[in-house]
């Protein structure tokens, strides 16, 4: 544990001083590129929460849509029932005239009548009152004379009951006018109900459209957040996809050759990455890097270009190489007998480094190798394409 400690240290020194820019750049693009990210998980988070909001909105609009068409028909209807009230008004202000005109005309006939009635009884009197010897001395006998009286009695009895008949007449007119007066009262006061009504109704649907419109100017400017929403999402997300791109565009070199690479000395594998259990002691211990079983003395070769960044002894590791691989990757040779790079050299991919030894802490000759992305160890084993060799 302490030994991978010490290497993590050392490896982390070289990308933090050895001015390797291209790890730098790579850490700024993955900043920005979390930054972005963020960004755009809150304007979806925006997105669904304006979403929400113009649902909400759009149920409130079909609520006053349908307050409105309710208010629409209630007020249909009041007008139609204005409209048979003023055809009632009509009729029965009409009927009113009608029987008044009839009065006026009954009253006519009356006040004639009783003036021929008055002139009749005039005669009558006079006839009873002396006036009936002077139609003795006149021509013509007793009989006609008799005649005459009797015919004036039955003509005024027949102008008495014409009388009678109108004022009967009349008072019935009368009180037909009067109902209809009263039923016009009633109609005037009804309509002026059913207008109160109406007046009513048109200030709830000029109250309710002024509300409708408010809340259409809401929605509308929320539609027009989420358009924008919807548009800085679209650029994130294509920025984002280029940022990513531009990652894997700086993830060359070494990054881009997992499972590509060669074995660093023919041999076999007889200590794997990760967690290892003792087969004696059962302790668990963990592996940064892999031990390869070879030959004493086998050249171990580079497996991909890079520059020395460090020659020496580390306890525990024996005689040590380390290679800076660009990308913030880096190769580790331990358990050397020899070494051929100094620090600074550049070497290519397949030049021979060293050879094998038995310098560290493994029984028998071997190479320990390790792959560290910016003092990360990685599995070696996944970067090799042929693990036998």
């Amino acid at each position: 544990m302490k030994r991978g400690c010490l290497i993590t240290t050392i490896l982390l020194g070289f990308i933090l001083f050895g001015g390797t820019s291209f790890a730098e750049e790579k850490i700024h693009l993955n900043r920005r590129l979390v930054t972005e990210e963020k960004k755009l998980e809150d304007i979806k988070r925006q997105l669904r929460e304006t979403r929400k909001t113009v649902r909400e909105i759009r149920g409130k609009e079909r609520g006053i849509l349908k307050e409105l068409e309710d208010i629409n028909k209630r007020l249909s209807r009041k007008r139609q029932e204005m409209k048979r009230i003023d055809e009632s008004l009509k009729k029965t202000s009409a009927e009113i005239k009608s029987t008044g005109e009839r009065i006026l005309q009954l009253e006519r006939e009356r006040r004639r009548l009783k003036g021929l009635l008055e002139k009749r009884l005039r005669g009558l009197y006079k006839m009873r009152n002396g006036g009936m010897m002077r139609m003795v001395f006149t021509e013509g006998s007793s009989l006609d004379i008799g005649k005459r009286y009797r015919y004036l009695s039955v003509i005024m009895e027949h102008d008495r009951n014409l009388m009678e008949d109108i004022r009967g007449n009349i008072l019935s007119l009368d009180r037909e006018r009067a109902r209809l007066k009263h039923l016009r009262a009633e109609l005037n006061q009804r309509r002026a109900e059913k207008r109160a009504e109406k007046k009513k109704l048109e200030e709830a649907r000029k109250e309710r459209a002024l509300l409708l419109a408010s809340i259409r100017k809401e929605k509308k400017s929320y539609l027009k957040l989420m358009e924008e929403l919807r548009a800085s999402k679209k650029n994130l997300s294509q920025l984002i996809k280029k940022l990513k791109k531009e990652s894997r565009m700086k993830a060359s070199g070494f990054a881009l050759m997992k499972g590509k690479l060669p074995m660093p000395v023919r041999g076999r594998v007889v200590s794997f990455y990760g967690k290892v259990v003792h087969p004696k002691f059962k302790t668990v211990t963990f592996n940064n890097g892999i031990v390869i079983k070879a030959p004493y003395g086998t050249g171990v070769k580079s497996i991909y270009g890079g520059r020395v960044v460090y020659v020496g002894w580390l306890r525990g590791y024996g005689r040590v190489i380390i290679i800076d691989n660009g990308s913030g990757f880096y190769t580790l040779f331990a358990y050397l007998s020899e070494v051929f790079k100094k620090k600074g050299d550049m070497v290519k991919k397949g030049d021979i480094i060293g050879l094998v030894g038995d310098s560290g802490p493994h029984e028998g000759a071997a190479l320990y190798f390790e792959i560290r992305e910016r003092g990360i160890p990685r599995d070696p084993l996944a970067w090799i394409s042929n693990k036998k060799r």
